[in-house]
């Protein structure tokens, strides 16, 4: 619970940030991932994730910047849920959530 607050914290300038919702480590980590970091290629390896996006480009039948929103937002979503469950054990979990915490400060 003090993690979380301290968290919430972080990355909420209302003061009124303890009568809210409580945030957690995965949610400080995709807002990190989405609206801080400089490149998503820090986070992630992105030869997969760029065939992906190739194989939507060339389909003339694809919505296209919804589906690669889609791709990306799923992706962010499962690099921040493993670093809210790794990040005290994994080294590269550690790594994103070191990372998220000082650039959110």
């Amino acid at each position: 619970m003090t993690e979380n607050k301290n968290m919430q914290a972080l990355t909420n300038p209302d003061s009124d940030f303890m009568y809210q919702d409580e945030i957690n480590i995965s949610e400080a980590v995709e807002y990190h991932i989405m609206f801080q970091s400089k490149k998503f290629s820090d986070f992630y390896i992105s030869n997969q994730i760029q065939d992906q996006v190739k194989n939507i480009l060339y389909d003339s039948e694809d919505d296209k910047l919804g589906r690669i929103k889609d791709l990306y937002d799923a992706e962010i979503q499962r690099l921040a849920r493993f670093t809210n469950d790794h990040y005290k054990e994994n080294e590269f979990a550690k790594f994103m959530y070191n990372e998220m915490l000082k650039n959110v400060v």
